[in-house]
């Protein structure tokens, strides 16, 4: 029987640690416990190693493979909301097969005014100086045309940059504001409702204000503790992320 293999797939929204995460994956494959991909995984080369998971048996050499599905991920004909359904069938394949690959899909999420206030300071206000005609003039106007903006992009990576670079009257961001038509309650939408069925194919869902305790939680566990190269102590405290995080 082959030692366990490992798939680690940490799912970055923009703003939420993704970075810092991606130096803990990085510093695992340094020291020989996995090998990144990321940030960025196109539709051909995915299709790939899809094809190569699906073959693996239990007397197969398995692999540890840490991915970072951030950009293009929703590129190529082959949606983010496709590639999980396709390593939740392989997952459960493995497991009727008594493949012993470990599988872990992990993501977070930040306070949504917080959220908001990052991503335009990051990379919204700089472009408002010389787009104001059509990104708006301020916090506030290009924030009521941009609802639900985690959300959105947990479903959708292109939304990301939608907010970043269009207009704040282009057909993406009005189709965008129509798949949110209820104001008043975002949770009665039927895009809500795809927020919730897409989040119950993770693992570990974090936030980024209790960015190591939700490390931990992701990477500490057997066998994925073997990915940590370095000793460090993690006090866990798994809670629950309140609802009103997703900003719906």
């Amino acid at each position: 029987m082959p030692r366990p293999g490992v798939l680690l797939v940490d799912r970055h929204i923009e703003k939420n640690g993704g970075t810092s995460f991606r130096q803990v994956l990085l510093s695992a494959e340094r020291a020989g416990r996995c090998m990144y991909w990321g940030f960025s995984q196109k539709s051909a080369p995915w299709k790939l190693v899809i094809e190569q998971m699906r073959s693996l048996r239990n007397d197969s050499q398995l692999p540890h493979l840490c991915i970072e599905a951030h950009n293009y991920i929703d590129y190529g004909g082959l949606p983010w909301s496709s590639r999980l359904a396709q390593l939740q069938s392989i997952r459960a394949q493995w497991a009727s097969t008594s493949v012993p690959m470990q599988v872990l899909l992990h993501v977070r999420f930040r306070e949504p005014l917080h959220f908001y206030i990052s991503f335009y300071t990051w990379i919204v206000a700089p472009r408002q100086v010389t787009r104001n005609s059509t990104m708006g003039h301020n916090f506030t106007e290009w924030l009521a045309a941009t609802p639900n903006l985690q959300a959105e992009i947990l479903l959708n990576s292109k939304a990301a940059l939608t907010a970043a670079y269009g207009g704040l009257t282009d057909a993406d961001r009005r189709a965008w504001q129509e798949r949110w038509p209820d104001k008043s309650d975002h949770n009665a939408s039927g895009r809500a409702a795809e927020v919730w069925e897409t989040l119950a194919a993770y693992d570990v869902i974090g936030t980024t204000e209790r960015y190591d305790e939700c490390v931990g939680c992701a990477v500490c566990t057997a066998p994925f503790r073997m990915l940590i190269p370095a000793p460090r102590v993690w006090q866990i405290n798994i809670i629950g992320p309140p609802q009103t995080w997703l900003g719906i």
